[in-house]
């Protein structure tokens, strides 16, 4: 009896995971493909597909990853009941509309395509947890609707100039906005529940352009080698901040002296930068991890480094 209980279990499983994959088949109508039923994991690959017109997903389907199909618009997608990851990756999609999200919806990741807004995005019905638009060309928020649990939001290597009027979840703990064209950033409007922010790769100058940064923040990223003056002065960072990462740009000591590092600081990233001594600067006892790779620090000037943590913070990693 217990043999065939572990026999339909592990059978329950493997049909749980069920892939089928639909790759350079030439397929030009998604409408035209047969889903197996008993497929819980629908792959759509290197087809030519030149839009998406009125599809639903299948309600058995768990994961729909639609990936190179030269698909330049979406009008009419329907999510089936079971989905929870949907994914749409590099397919020359531009314009998207008239999508209907289930309830079941955890995951929804749309990346590498030119599709600059949203006409209608609306995740406000859905339980959706982490949000990806990475790497498309998206330069405004506007018609994308965001629900109040949603927890992490991904918008890196985009276009967008301004989110200062754009209102983020509640519930929001990561909010990553890399690689855009920020020269200004005010977080009066974001949540008492971010946790971790990124805005790395952007053009504020000064630093100071970045405001009311939230209390709440642990981790946060910035900083750009598109700036040319690494100026720190009356820019403000959270007090209780324990991850501060500042890499890949031109700063030096004499940058880095303007900079008011947080009395909780656990790790610290200066790697890719121009600092080729510590001397005038202090850091917290808390420190745990100093990233100094890839900085023209002296063979000399790292034995110094080194001696004089030994002496002030033993507990101290330091990477060179």
């Amino acid at each position: 009896m217990l043999l065939i209980s572990l026999a339909l279990s592990i059978s329950a499983s493997a049909d749980s995971n069920k892939v089928q994959k639909i790759i350079n088949k030439g397929i030009t109508d998604i409408n035209s493909i047969k889903i197996n039923k008993n497929t819980r994991r629908l792959v759509i690959k290197k087809n030519d597909i030149d839009s998406i017109q009125d599809f639903t997903i299948p309600d058995y389907l768990k994961v729909f990853f639609y990936d190179e199909n030269n698909t330049s618009s979406i009008n009419g997608l329907t999510l089936g009941s079971s989905l929870k990851k949907l994914i749409i990756f590099n397919t020359e999609l531009s314009s998207i509309q008239n999508v209907i999200f289930n309830d079941e919806i955890e995951h929804v990741q749309i990346a590498f395509n030119p599709i600059e807004e949203f006409n209608g995005l609306d995740f406000s019905s859905t339980n959706l947890k982490r949000l990806f638009l990475d790497n498309n060309a998206i330069k405004s928020l506007n018609g994308l609707i965001l629900n109040d649990n949603l927890e992490k939001v991904f918008l890196n290597s985009n276009q967008i100039s301004n989110v200062d009027e754009y209102i983020f979840p509640d519930q929001l703990k990561t909010l990553s906005l890399s690689d855009n064209n920020l020269d200004s950033f005010n977080g009066a409007s974001l949540n008492s529940n971010l946790e971790v922010l990124r805005l790395d790769g952007n053009f504020f100058e000064p630093y100071s352009n970045i405001k009311n940064i939230p209390q709440t923040i642990k981790e946060f990223i910035f900083g750009s080698f598109f700036v040319d003056t690494q100026d720190f002065t009356d820019f403000v960072l959270p007090e209780n901040l324990e991850i501060l990462s500042f890499g890949v740009t031109n700063a030096n000591e004499e940058d880095l002296a303007t900079l008011s590092i947080p009395p909780n600081l656990i790790v610290l990233d200066l790697s890719f930068n121009s600092v080729t001594s510590l001397d005038g600067l202090s850091f917290p006892s808390t420190l745990r991890k100093l990233d100094l790779s890839h900085n023209p620090i002296s063979k000399e000037e790292r034995r110094k480094i080194r001696k004089r943590f030994k002496r002030e913070n033993p507990k101290l990693k330091i990477k060179f």
